[in-house]
C-alpha cells in the first residue's frame, strides 16, 4: 500500500508525532511510506498546490500526522484542507487515518475535525491513534503503535470505517437583514467582537450590526482577516519563559491590549470546513503566548455563528469547552438557523446581565478535566514553563488530592468505623441523611434570608391602619386559610403548659374574667373581620423576623456569656427550696411535687434576658441536642466493644451523649421550665410558648450550673450505659 504521511507539524522532521510514523515504516517495509512536511510548506502551497496534488492522487492512504493545538489541529493543517477543497482534488475512495501526540487535551475534537473533512472528500476513514508525547519511548507505547497499524490494515481489508454524521438538510440561504432598533448605549462596559468576517460575507456582517444595536453597551469590532499575521504557531516554546512570541508582528501586544482587556468577548464567524476560516485558528494557536494560563477567567463570552450550527456536534463541543477551560461564563450562541433577530436580542440581553451581575457557574467535565490535564503538565514542566507555574501556584490550580491530608485521614477513620458490622447495621439506609445535613442548613439559611427581605419590604409599605383590627381593610386573597385556622383554634379548648383542673377553660396565665386580647382578636376574625386574620398573620411574621435579628445581634456575646455562667460557684447560693401551696400566684393549679425555687436574697438572681446571648446559644443547643443524640446513637452504638484496631470505646460516646442531654436539662431550667425539667423524662415536653415578662419567674443560677456540671462529670468519667436515655432520645426525636 502507498501511504502518504502528511506531516502537518510546524516543526517538520523535529516533530515527535512523525516519529511514530517513522517507527511504523521501520516495522513494515512491505508498504511504501512517503513523508511530506506540509506544515512547513503551507506558504508555498498557497501559491502552487500542484506538487502536492500529484502525491495525493497516487497515494492509496493519507495518514495525517500532527500535534493537537487548542482543541483542534494546527492552523497549518486547517489551511491545507481549505486548499485541497478549493483545488478540487479527487480523493474519493482513498483510505484516511491520523496519528496525533498530545497530553490528551481535547484530542477527541481534533480527531473528529479531520474525520469530518475527510468524509466530505469522499474518503474511507479509519479511526486514528492518539498518543501521549512520551508514549513512543515506552514499551507499552510502542506496543500500542503496533496494535494500531495491525488494526488499520485489518479495517482496510474488512471495510471497518468511521460512520459519518448526519448532514444538514438543504435549505434556502437568504441574507439576513438588520431589523432590531438601536438601544441607548452606556460606556460603563467594554465589549469586543472578534470576527473573521470576509468582505463579501453580508449575512454575518448584518448579524453583527443587529447585535450591536440591541446591546445596551458600547462595542467595538476586531477583524482577524485584517491583522498582519506573520504565520501560525511554530510550537517552538520560545514564549514559554519570556511570554513574547518569536514573530515580530506584534500579536502578543495586540491580544493583551485590544482583546483581553474587554469586559466581555464575543466571537463571530461563519462555519466552514466544520469550524471556520483558518485565520481564526491562527488566532487560537498564537494565544499560546499566554501559555496555559486562564488570563480571561471571569470574563463573559458569547458567539454569533452563521451556518448549520445544529448539525455540527463537534463544533458545539469546542465552543462550550473553550469557555469551560478558560473559566468564562458562556452567555449563549446566536445563529441564523431560525428567528435570528430574536436570538440576537436575547444574546445581547443575556450578555449584559452576565456583565452586570458578574455571573459564574461551576465548571463541568469539559472544564474540570481540561484543567487537571494542564495542572499535571505544568507541575512536571515547571522548570521550563515558569510563568505558568507561578500563575498556577498563585491561583490555587495545584489542587492535588494527595495533599489533602486532613480529608484523607477523616475518610480513613470513617471507613474504619463503617466497616464494623454493628455500625453498618445501625447506619443502614441512613448514610444519605448524614450526608445531606449540611445542605439542609444552607437551604434553611436561604429561607430565613428570604423571609427577612420579604418582611422588610412589607414593613416599608405597611401603614398603621393595616394593623388596626377594626380598620375595615379588604381581606387579602390568601386570608381564608388563616381565618379558618384561627376559628378552629378559638373553638378548641386551651392547652396549658402545666397540669390544671379538667374543667378549666381559661389559659393558665390569665385569671378568670380577665380581658384576653388574643381571644378578642380571634372573636373578631370569627365574626367576619377577615382583616384581623391578616393583621395577626403580619404581626406573627414580623415577630419571628425580629427574634431572628435579636439572635444575630447577640451572636458575638455567646462565648463571653457562657464563660460567665460557668464561673459561678455552687457555694455562693442557698439550696433550693420548695414553695408551699399558699405561695402560688392564685392560678387554678394543683400542687406539684417539685416547684421552681425562690431566688436567694444573698446571691444574685438571673431573670430571663439577663444573658440573652447565652440563652440564644442554648436555643441552638436545644434544637441540636436530640439530633446529635440520635446520630451518635445510631452511628456509634458499639457499647463496650472495641471498634476495629483503633480500640475506640462506646463509653466515650455515651459520656458525650450524657453530657449533651444534661445540657438540655440545664437549658430547660435556664428558660424557666423548672417544672418540666424535673418531671420524668418520658413525660417531659419542651413548651415553646413564652409567658409575658411580668409573669416570668427568676431562677438562681446555681441550679443551671449544677445541671451543666452533672453533664460535664458524666462526660469526663466516660460513664457507660446509654439505656437510661433511650426513652428520652426517642421522645426528643419525635418532638424535634
Amino acid at each position: 500500500m502507498k501511504i502518504l504521511v502528511l506531516n502537518a507539524s510546524p516543526k517538520g522532521k523535529n516533530s515527535a508525532t512523525v516519529h511514530t510514523a517513522l517507527y511504523l515504516q521501520a516495522l513494515h517495509p512491505e508498504h511504501e511510506f512517503t513523508f511530506v512536511p506540509v506544515g512547513q510548506r503551507i506558504k508555498s502551497y498557497e501559491k502552487d498546490l500542484s506538487p502536492l496534488r500529484t502525491e495525493l492522487e497516487r497515494a492509496d492512504m493519507l495518514l495525517f500526522s500532527y500535534p493537537v493545538y487548542t482543541f483542534i489541529a494546527p492552523s497549518q493543517l486547517h489551511r491545507l484542507i481549505e486548499l485541497i477543497k478549493a483545488d478540487g482534488v479527487d480523493l474519493s475512495g482513498k483510505f484516511a487515518t491520523q496519528i496525533t501526540t498530545s497530553k490528551h487535551f481535547y484530542d477527541v475534537t481534533a480527531h473528529r475535525y479531520v474525520e469530518e473533512n475527510c468524509l466530505d472528500l469522499g474518503m474511507r476513514v479509519i479511526r486514528g491513534l492518539s498518543a501521549d508525547m512520551e508514549d513512543l519511548t515506552t514499551e507499552r507505547g510502542r506496543e500500542e503503535a503496533r496494535d494500531f497499524f495491525d488494526q488499520l490494515m485489518f479495517s482496510c481489508e474488512h471495510g471497518l470505517f468511521v460512520t459519518p454524521c448526519p448532514k444538514a438538510p438543504a435549505r434556502e440561504r437568504t441574507v439576513y437583514r438588520p431589523s432590531l432598533p438601536e438601544t441607548a448605549k452606556s460606556a460603563a462596559k467594554d465589549v469586543v467582537i472578534v470576527t473573521n468576517c470576509a468582505a463579501d460575507d453580508e449575512n454575518l456582517a448584518n448579524m453583527i450590526a443587529d447585535f450591536r444595536a440591541a446591546l445596551p453597551y458600547e462595542s467595538r469590532v476586531v477583524n482577524l482577516r485584517e491583522f498582519p499575521f506573520g504565520g501560525g504557531c511554530l510550537g517552538c516554546f520560545g514564549c514559554a519563559v519570556t511570554g513574547k512570541c518569536v514573530y515580530k508582528d506584534g500579536f502578543d501586544d495586540f491580544l493583551r491590549t485590544k482583546i483581553q482587556t474587554a469586559d466581555a468577548i464575543v466571537y463571530a464567524f461563519t462555519i466552514s470546513d466544520h469550524y471556520t476560516h483558518s485565520s481564526f485558528k491562527c488566532y487560537d494557536d498564537r494565544q499560546f503566548c499566554n501559555g496555559h494560563r486562564t488570563v480571561t477567567e471571569g470574563t463573559p463570552m458569547a458567539y454569533i455563528i452563521s451556518g448549520d450550527y445544529t448539525y455540527e456536534p463537534n463544533l458545539r463541543m469546542i465552543v462550550e469547552a473553550r469557555a469551560e477551560v478558560g473559566g468564562n461564563y458562556l452567555a449563549g450562541v446566536a445563529t441564523d438557523e431560525g428567528d435570528t433577530a430574536s436570538e440576537l436580542r436575547g444574546l445581547a440581553e443575556n450578555l449584559a446581565l452576565a456583565m452586570e451581575k458578574k455571573l459564574r457557574r461551576p465548571a463541568n467535565f469539559y472544564g474540570v478535566g481540561g484543567m487537571k490535564i494542564f495542572r499535571d503538565l505544568i507541575y512536571v514542566m515547571q522548570g521550563l514553563m515558569k510563568a505558568d507555574h507561578k500563575f498556577y501556584k498563585e491561583h490555587g490550580v495545584y489542587d492535588f488530592p494527595q495533599k489533602q491530608k486532613k480529608r484523607i485521614i477523616r475518610m480513613k477513620l470513617v471507613g474504619a468505623l463503617i466497616s464494623v458490622p454493628s455500625v453498618q447495621k445501625k447506619m443502614k439506609g441512613q448514610m444519605t441523611q448524614y450526608m445531606v445535613a449540611p445542605y439542609e442548613k444552607v437551604v434553611e439559611a436561604a429561607k430565613r434570608a428570604k423571609n427577612k427581605r420579604k418582611n422588610a419590604a412589607a414593613e416599608q409599605t405597611l401603614t398603621p391602619r393595616r394593623l388596626n383590627i377594626s380598620s375595615g381593610l379588604p381581606p387579602p386573597e390568601d386570608d381564608a386559610p388563616v381565618h379558618a385556622e384561627l376559628k378552629a383554634h378559638d373553638q378548641a379548648p386551651a392547652q396549658p403548659r402545666g397540669e390544671r383542673h379538667s374543667g378549666e377553660a381559661h389559659p393558665p396565665d390569665q385569671q378568670p374574667g380577665e380581658h384576653d386580647p388574643q381571644r378578642e382578636m380571634r372573636r373578631r376574625a370569627d365574626g367576619g373581620y377577615a382583616d384581623a386574620a391578616y393583621a395577626l398573620k403580619v404581626a406573627h411574621e414580623q415577630a419571628a423576623d425580629e427574634a431572628e435579628n435579636v439572635k444575630e445581634r447577640h451572636e458575638p456575646e455567646i462565648p463571653h456569656a457562657l464563660s460567665q455562667l460557668r464561673r459561678v460557684r455552687v457555694g455562693q447560693h442557698k439550696p433550693r427550696e420548695r414553695l408551699g401551696p399558699d405561695e402560688h400566684d392564685g392560678r387554678h393549679r394543683e400542687p406539684q411535687p417539685h416547684h421552681q425555687p425562690q431566688p436567694s436574697e444573698e446571691a444574685p438572681s438571673y431573670p430571663v434576658g439577663a444573658f440573652p446571648a447565652d440563652v440564644l446559644a442554648d436555643e441552638h443547643r436545644l434544637r441540636r441536642g436530640p439530633a446529635v443524640a440520635e446520630g451518635v446513637g445510631k452511628a456509634l452504638d458499639a457499647r463496650r466493644r472495641r471498634v476495629g484496631v483503633y480500640r475506640l470505646r462506646a463509653q466515650r460516646v455515651d459520656g458525650a451523649l450524657h453530657q449533651q442531654l444534661a445540657y438540655v436539662d440545664a437549658r430547660l431550667m435556664q428558660r424557666r421550665h423548672g417544672p418540666e425539667a424535673h418531671r420524668p423524662r418520658e413525660q417531659r415536653a419542651v413548651d415553646h410558648h413564652v409567658r409575658a415578662p411580668e409573669e416570668q419567674q427568676r431562677m438562681p443560677q446555681p441550679e443551671v450550673y449544677k445541671a451543666r456540671r452533672r453533664g460535664e462529670q458524666l462526660g469526663e468519667h466516660r460513664r457507660p450505659g446509654r439505656a437510661a436515655y433511650a426513652q428520652a432520645e426517642h421522645r426528643h426525636k419525635q418532638q424535634v
